[in-house]
């Protein structure tokens, strides 16, 4: 944006029509010659220099990709623009486009959890692929309007008395409902998970599914009072995978368990039919468990399962979800009243089911995210393998790093994201994961008498373009005495004092906040005090 008093003069000449208000860009520096990592107290700055990367011979000169080169010129330009007197502003001229969201009437309701794990942007990479199939295991999946195009015909492996159907082992997968506690209503649990793996899209109706076309085989192993036996949802299992004399209309690439036991331990039933189904290419997806416990729970804690833990509105881990080291992955499952908005049926008694559509809470709602997030993934990669899903997961490719850096015991290697996911997918690139600073401790406490605390910054993520690290405090009684000391390229020490002098009457806070920068963008971090 220039200053009026320089639009007048561009009108007239005043600048050669071959001069320009850059320098060349060759002449410019090396933008990674001068790395370094600034820091500051509440009085001055201080710098921390590293040594600057080798060179590489890279196709880009210094750069990973020619997309980061041109994001790195934009930069440069736009810097080079504010330093000249007749520009009042320069910034980013930013391409926006729409975003491909469904037109469902009921959309609206699953924006909370969808938004989450970034689905709409994902949308506009894919939509879904027909040729997918999700294996629903559970209480049944009923012919609900939002269901029945994406639906494949199924098997019914419930045998038990209160199977609700009457019928014992058939070819009719449908969900006659479940008995809810108290009352004389059938609500659907399977058809709600199916409804969030992939109620149809974008058809004017309803809502819609993670994946809008992905084709659902429904596999009946829970009963009327919403539970099963292990040999009934094993024997799905085997069905699901093609692994039986009975074949499924299409084999599953993905298996959905929303469903599990209390039990600590993977029993060797499970974990075999676990290494069958992988070994055919299927992935298996199951919910960590509902109880608040501090492990997860049976078959989800199996070798070779993600095994999902539940997120609320606010993207932290749900107060009923189980938590543990055999976590992979965290999607939404409600909490506080906000709940997961899918199809389901409604049924008094014995008599005609109506579809409808309700909200329901738990890590049985966080798995079909995550299942229908998969199969987007092997709609764009045909060649998805369990082996490789296993290594992205593990590399941080599929997700946000919400907790505890690294892998933690509440959310997995993160929150599923689903634009990392698909891009992942396309490309076979595992991302650099975002920037983020930690704390080590998480809280400084001075206690009683203490004047002198130290904290370790970790620095994970992609640091490349980061420019320095400032530290703001919320109160004049806190600061850092001297510079921060380096560890390595990740990790420094920086110690800060109290003036005593200075503190209120009883007990005091304040607030760090570490900003980082990277070519003119700022990203900030917090320490409590």
């Amino acid at each position: 944006v220039l200053k009026p008093e320089a639009r007048e003069a561009l009108r007239g000449g005043g600048r050669g029509a071959g001069d320009s208000p850059l320098r060349d860009v060759d002449e410019l520096a090396d933008p990674m010659r001068d790395f370094k990592i600034l820091s500051g107290s509440i009085d001055s700055v201080f710098t921390v220099a590293v040594a600057p990367p080798k060179r590489q011979t890279l196709p880009w000169g210094q750069f990973a990709s020619e997309d980061q080169r041109q994001r790195w010129l934009t930069q440069r330009a736009i810097r080079e623009l504010r330093k000249d007197s007749r520009i009042q502003s320069a910034e980013p001229d930013f391409i926006m486009r729409t975003l491909a969201e469904p037109n469902d009437p009921q959309y609206p309701k699953q924006k909370w959890h969808y938004d989450l794990i970034q689905l709409p942007a994902a949308w506009d990479i894919s939509t879904g692929n027909p040729d997918v199939v999700v294996a629903v295991i559970d209480s049944g999946v009923a012919r609900h309007p939002d269901l029945v195009e994406n639906l494949l015909g199924g098997y019914d492996f419930v045998s038990s008395d209160p199977s609700g159907d009457g019928d014992g082992r058939d070819n009719d997968p449908s969900d006659p409902g479940i008995i809810r506690s108290g009352s004389s209503i059938r609500t659907s649990h399977g058809t709600h998970v199916a409804g969030t793996v992939a109620a149809r899209g974008n058809n004017a109706q309803g809502v819609t599914g993670v994946g809008w076309t992905t084709k659902i085989l429904p596999v009946r192993a829970l009963n009327a009072t919403g539970s099963g036996s292990s040999s009934d949802i094993i024997e799905g299992m085997r069905y699901a995978a093609g692994l039986t004399t009975l074949q499924p209309p299409r084999k599953a690439d993905i298996i959905n368990l929303s469903l599990g036991s209390d039990s600590s331990n993977c029993s060797s039933s499970y974990q075999q039919v676990i290494n069958e189904v992988r070994a055919a290419g299927v992935m298996v997806v199951a919910a960590a468990g509902n109880s608040s416990l501090s492990f997860v729970g049976s078959p989800a804690n199996c070798n070779g399962v993600i095994a999902v833990s539940a997120l609320g509105s606010l993207k932290q881990i749900s107060s009923y979800s189980n938590r543990g080291a055999a976590l992979d992955v965290a999607a939404p499952g409600g909490d506080a009243g906000i709940g997961v908005f899918s199809t389901d049926i409604a049924r008094e008694g014995d008599g005609p089911i109506n579809f409808t559509y309700r909200s329901s809470l738990g890590t049985s709602m966080a798995t079909p995210h995550v299942a229908g997030v998969l199969a987007m993934m092997k709609g764009v990669k045909a060649d998805l393998t369990p082996a490789l899903v296993d290594t992205y997961i593990a590399a941080g490719a599929l997700t946000d790093d919400i907790g505890e850096t690294g892998k933690d015991l509440l959310y997995g290697y993160g929150a599923i994201n689903t634009v990392r996911a698909l891009t992942t997918a396309k490309t076979g690139v595992i991302p650099s994961a975002p920037f983020k600073i930690s704390f080590s401790p998480g809280t400084l406490d001075f206690g009683d008498t203490s004047s002198l605390a130290t904290v370790t910054l970790t620095l994970t993520g992609d640091i490349a373009g980061l420019t320095g690290i400032k530290v703001s405090a919320s109160r004049d009684w806190i600061s850092s005495p001297g510079s921060a000391t380096a560890i390595d390229a990740r990790n420094y020490r920086i110690a800060f004092a109290v003036d005593r002098s200075k503190l209120p009457i009883g007990t005091s806070e304040a607030v760090l906040t570490f900003t980082a920068t990277f070519n003119g963008l700022s990203v900030p971090s917090t320490l409590k005090v």
